[in-house]
C-alpha cells in the first residue's frame, strides 16, 4: 500500500530547480539538482477510497475484533482515541504530501524535514513493515484456505506472494484495479454476512459480557 500511495504524488510540481537548491545537500544541490518532471496520475478518487478502506476492512478479517475483550466502554474510549490520532496523521500527511515535489512516501517526508541520515532509517524502517505486514497477511490467508483445500498452508503462501509481486511489476494500473475490485468484494461478502446472521443472533450465547469495561 506504501508502495501504491507514493505514485499517488508523482504529477505533482514544486520549487525543486537548479535555481532553488535543497538544503540537506547530499542528495541534490546547486551542482547535482533533482529536476522536476511531470508524472502520470494513476489513481483517481475511487482507487484512494479502496486503497483506504480495502486496508480497514482486511482488518477486520485478521482479528481486530478482539478489542471488545475490554467491554463495550473500553472499545468507545478507544476509538474516540484513535480517532483523534488518526485525524491528525491524515491531516498531517495530506498537508505534507500536498507540498513536496516528488513521490516517495514517508522516506521523502524524513528527507525533506530532517535530512539524508533520517531518511535512511525510515526507509529502512518501512521496509521492515512491509516485509513483516505481508507475512501476515498471507500467514492469515493461508490459515483460512488451508483446511478447506486440504493443502499445505507454505504453498498458498508461496502462491499469494508470487500473484501479488506479478501484479506489482505488471504496473502501477493494474494494482490500483485490483485493490478497487477486492474491496467492493470484500464490502460484498461483509453484507451478505450481515444479513445471514441476523437470524442466529443471539446475545446469551455470543455476546462476551454486559459490562462497560472488562472488570465492571
Amino acid at each position: 500500500h506504501q508502495l501504491l500511495g507514493a505514485t499517488i504524488f508523482t504529477g505533482l510540481k514544486g520549487p525543486t530547480t537548479p535555481e532553488t537548491p535543497r538544503s540537506y545537500g547530499s542528495i541534490e544541490n546547486e551542482n547535482n539538482p533533482i529536476p522536476t518532471v511531470e508524472g502520470h496520475r494513476y489513481a483517481t478518487q475511487y482507487h484512494l477510497w479502496a486503497l483506504g478502506v480495502g486496508a480497514v476492512i482486511s482488518g477486520y478479517f485478521f482479528g481486530w475484533q478482539t478489542l471488545l475483550g475490554g467491554g463495550w466502554g473500553g472499545a468507545i474510549l478507544t476509538l474516540g482515541f484513535v480517532t483523534i490520532l488518526y485525524t491528525c496523521l491524515t491531516m498531517s500527511i495530506a498537508e505534507i504530501a500536498s507540498a513536496l515535489p516528488r513521490a516517495g512516501g514517508p522516506y521523502l517526508f524524513a528527507l525533506e524535514s530532517m535530512g539524508p541520515a533520517a531518511a535512511f532509517i525510515v526507509g529502512l524502517a518501512e521496509t521492515v513493515k512491509v516485509i513483516n505486514t505481508c507475512a501476515v497477511v498471507v500467514v492469515g490467508i493461508g490459515e483460512y484456505l488451508s483446511p478447506y483445500l486440504g493443502i499445505n498452508p507454505v504453498l498458498i503462501w508461496a502462491i499469494f506472494f508470487g500473484f501479488f509481486v506479478t501484479l506489482n511489476v505488471y504496473g502501477s494500473n493494474a494494482s490500483f484495479r485490483f485493490q478497487l475490485l477486492s474491496t467492493i468484494l470484500s464490502i460484498a461478502f461483509l453484507c451478505v454476512f450481515f444479513v445471514a446472521a441476523v437470524p442466529q443472533a443471539d446475545f446469551h450465547r455470543y455476546a462476551i459480557g454486559h459490562h462497560w469495561f472488562a472488570n465492571g
